[in-house]
């Protein structure tokens, strides 16, 4: 089973709330009654390669179920889906099936909420998967990096102009990634960072300047990492956690550490590591301003997919544990309610298990409890937290 990141960026309606739409596991810090479920892989029978998914599906936080929704044009897993300003959801390349296996793809789609349909856009100029997505304050939607069909680890970027729906070349980046993050700054300007290519993972990162289309080198991470989680605090400071990278002489193992990049100084510094190692974690930003860091895989424990969260406080630096999940989660998803709970849906519970169930973290009480299943058992699918600009 592949390990991948998933990447959703969270709705915005005003100029301040784009400054909380990010690429990576940070997840939906708008908050919202309706989340959008699309995608993924799930259980096969143990011939070849697991079922890839083309349905879709929203959760109803009033009643706490789940309802089917359309089918994508193509099924597709570890694709990305990014929320526009008109409030449809953009669904960019990820994983297809090509024969009796899968490879990344280029086309796109877009999800509208109101008539509950996907319909087929332009496609990238190029096939990706591990790449990110970032909603930019035009409007448009940064596309960078990820592996092509000839699993080629790419440097180039796109722009997509959802007026147009047309997708267009920008500057490449420095050094080509995969599994890399990408945040949206208060600047406005893009932070990139991380992955991996054929040198090994990544420690440096770049800055993409939409009013340029330039990508310029920026400052390095304390340790490479491919993977990890990328929240972006009310401070304006970015939290950057986990992800895999090299422990001793295990190349791909779970890391533990974190670190803080700074947009006004362009440093990565340092804070407390948390409590367990971890690769293919969320990570979501709680109404409160800290940050819930949830499940994943270790591969150094047996069982190594977890079902501990811990908190990270971003007054202290340092992370505190919390209540574990009903079940251990590893490839899944974690979206921000209108409620500020937070909403925790599929993923792998074993090496060879994917789950339909989803449960909620309860702010309140700091507790996890189990909500209505899916649909569908899905793994490396996206949630995307959906406007309330539709009647019921």
């Amino acid at each position: 089973m592949k390990n991948r990141k998933k990447i959703v960026c969270s709705f915005v309606r005003t100029a301040a709330s784009l400054l909380l739409c990010a690429s990576g596991l940070a997840v939906g810090q708008a908050g919202a009654p309706h989340v959008l479920i699309a995608g993924g892989v799930t259980n096969g029978t143990g011939q070849g390669a697991d079922p890839i998914l083309a349905s879709s599906e929203v959760y109803q936080q009033q009643s706490g179920i789940f309802v089917a929704s359309a089918n994508m044009t193509v099924a597709r897993d570890g694709h990305v889906a990014t929320l526009l300003q008109n409030g449809q959801v953009l669904v960019t390349g990820g994983d297809a099936k090509s024969g009796s296996s899968s490879a990344p793809i280029a086309s796109a789609e877009v999800y509208d909420s109101c008539a509950q349909t996907f319909t087929a856009t332009g496609s990238m100029t190029d096939a990706r998967v591990g790449h990110t997505a970032t909603l930019l304050p035009s409007g448009e939607v940064l596309v960078a990096g990820g592996q092509n069909s000839k699993f080629v680890t790419q440097a180039t970027a796109d722009l997509y102009d959802p007026t147009t729906g047309i997708f267009t070349p920008t500057g490449n980046m420095t050094t080509p990634r995969v599994e890399h993050i990408a945040v949206l700054l208060p600047n406005g300007k893009v932070l990139i960072a991380g992955g991996e290519n054929n040198s090994g993972f990544l420690a440096s990162a770049e800055i993409y300047d939409p009013s340029t289309g330039v990508f310029t080198a920026g400052g390095t991470m304390t340790v490479g990492r491919a993977g990890p989680t990328a929240t972006l605090l009310k401070n304006g400071s970015v939290l950057i956690a986990g992800g895999g990278g090299t422990v001793g002489s295990c190349g791909g193992c779970a890391l533990s550490s974190a670190e803080i990049f700074n947009p006004g100084s362009g440093a990565f510094v340092a804070v407390g590591s948390m409590g367990y190692a971890r690769s293919a974690q969320t990570a979501t930003l709680l109404t409160s301003g800290a940050v819930l860091v949830a499940g994943g895989i270790d591969q150094a424990l047996n069982p190594e997919i977890l079902n501990s969260a811990e908190i990270f406080d971003p007054s202290t630096h340092t992370f505190s544990p919390t209540a574990s999940m009903t079940t251990p989660r590893e490839g899944h998803d974690a979206t921000l309610l209108h409620d500020g709970n937070v909403l925790i849906t599929g993923g792998l519970v074993t090496g060879t298990e994917i789950t339909a169930t989803a449960e909620l973290f309860n702010i309140t009480n700091a507790s996890f409890v189990a909500t209505g299943s899916m649909t569908a058992a899905r793994a490396y699918h996206t949630s995307t937290a959906l406007p309330t600009i539709c009647s019921e």
